[in-house]
């Protein structure tokens, strides 16, 4: 850990001021950027080489979540593009970092120029650059309940289908379809549910996993909820409904719906994903939403990106790909991913189900942190599925 008072290059034109604090471990305490951009000069040979760290700058913010929305722009040993990280991670001491680069030392000085060009949103004082080892993230592989093509394998005395488990109550389930079920055969009826169908005049698509586990998508119209003169209705051959909204305005948007006990399995974690496609100009969607659910406080929600997050400049030697994973900067947040149907899918939500299903109410406010319009969002639907 490196002190402004080590770091920072004085400006002329402004200066320099300090002040203690109890949450500070240096004398000098917090360097106060009055919303100014500043410059720092770190250097340090403290770090065990070959081994990938972490750049981070370590600051006093207005809010006390785990997670504060920064927006700070700042450039690298001259570098004249410009760098983004927009969410800090809050620490133990309540204090927040937000991770800056990463970079591997071959055990002699490790020498960063740092230019800020803002002083980032509701930081309040800056105590100074962390080094901290790289901790590795793992993966995560979501299914998007991709329908494969169906063979003409069927055991009739098994309670599976191609290696699908059914639910006990498959023949309940399909009577919800406008499809009539008599004179089906079991091979007809195990098909009908391993391929999905429409339920609810026409706004759930219901079907079963390899499991035997329940899943759904619920229709933007079921879902939904954003102000007319902010969004038009499009029809779509794309969307499994045949319509498809698409948001012209205005920087948030509500899911709203009731998902029915029979609908859900027991005893179920599942996940709630929000199925859209991005505008040409993505832009606007760098930056994470903010999600909270209705019956929550703000404090409590999360952030979740629907672009692509920026990229976590990676300086010095190349890592060990067994090490090095760019997705550390981002792991308390839910990544988009594109599925196999051409659309975009991110976690949104989670709840678990009990032994004896009941009513699931889904309230979440969706929020762009900096007000922007969400122009050219298409939206499908949400769709739950078990984790």
């Amino acid at each position: 850990m490196i002190s402004m008072k080590d770091c920072l290059i004085p400006n002329e034109d402004f200066p320099s001021r300090y002040e203690s604090h109890c949450g500070s471990r240096f004398p000098a305490g917090f360097y106060y950027t009055e919303q100014k951009g500043f410059r720092t000069h770190v250097k340090t040979q403290l770090l065990n080489p070959l081994i990938p760290y972490t750049v981070n700058l370590v600051f006093n913010h207005a809010s006390t979540d785990r997670q504060a929305y920064v927006d700070l722009k700042y450039r690298i040993n001259g570098n004249t593009r410009t760098s983004t990280v927009y969410l800090a991670k809050k620490r133990d001491d309540r204090l927040h970092m937000a991770e800056l680069c990463q970079v591997t030392s071959n055990g002699s000085l490790v020498d960063l120029e740092i230019d800020f060009e803002n002083p980032g949103i509701n930081i309040k004082g800056v105590e100074g650059i962390l080094f901290q080892p790289l901790e590795k993230v793992e993966n995560q592989v979501l299914e998007d309940g991709k329908v494969e093509d169906i063979q003409p394998i069927l055991d009739l005395d098994s309670d599976t289908y191609l290696g699908q488990k059914l639910p006990n109550d498959y023949e309940e389930i399909l009577k919800l379809s406008k499809h009539s079920v008599e004179g089906k055969t079991k091979k007809d009826l195990y098909s009908m549910l391993c391929q999905g169908f429409l339920i609810d005049n026409g706004q759930h698509w219901f079907t079963v996993d390899k499991n035997g586990k329940k899943c759904q998508m619920l229709s933007t119209r079921a879902t939904c909820v954003i102000d007319d003169k902010n969004s038009i209705w499009e029809s779509s051959n794309e969307s499994r409904f045949g319509e498809q909204l698409v948001i012209t305005a205005g920087d948030k948007f509500k899911l709203v719906s009731e998902i029915e006990p029979t609908t859900l399995s027991p005893d179920t974690k599942y996940a709630s994903y929000l199925v859209y496609k991005l505008p040409e100009d993505q832009s606007t969607f760098d930056a994470p939403m903010f999600v909270w659910e209705k019956d929550g406080y703000m404090h409590n929600g999360w952030y979740i990106y629907l672009g692509s997050p920026p990229n976590t400049p990676v300086i010095g030697q190349k890592f060990n790909e067994n090490n090095y994973n760019p997705l550390n900067r981002h792991k308390l947040n839910a990544l988009p991913r594109k599925r196999s149907d051409g659309w975009m899918e991110v976690k949104a939500w989670q709840f678990d189900t009990k032994k004896t299903p009941e009513t699931v109410s889904v309230h979440l406010k969706l929020e762009h942190p900096s007000k922007k319009y969400l122009c050219g969002l298409i939206i499908q639907g949400i769709e739950i599925r078990p984790v």
